[in-house]
């Protein structure tokens, strides 16, 4: 049966860090825990849930950024190449 509290030892497995992360983390409230006296402690149910509040989604730039995108590719596609002169235009 799964131990309903975690100890930082436990945890530091669970999670594969070190203990003086997770203290540090605790000492600065990053990570949900209890504390019981001077014993530090943590629900794998609300550790699972604060890791998902971490993933990253996936980025979607959006027309805007599309459209800058474009034009920077054009512009970079566009100019001349190392070596080459463009004639210059009359009456600019």
């Amino acid at each position: 049966m799964e131990p309903m509290l975690l100890t930082v030892e436990q945890l530091s497995q669970y999670l594969n860090i070190k203990r003086s992360t997770l203290y540090a983390w605790v000492e600065r409230r990053i990570i949900p825990h209890y504390k019981i006296q001077r014993s530090v402690r943590f629900k794998k149910e609300e550790i699972d849930q604060w890791i998902e509040t971490l993933k990253r989604k996936e980025f979607d730039p959006g027309p805007a950024a599309e459209a800058l995108l474009d034009n920077a590719k054009s512009t970079l596609y566009n100019s001349p190449r190392k070596g080459e002169t463009r004639p210059n235009r009359q009456g600019s």
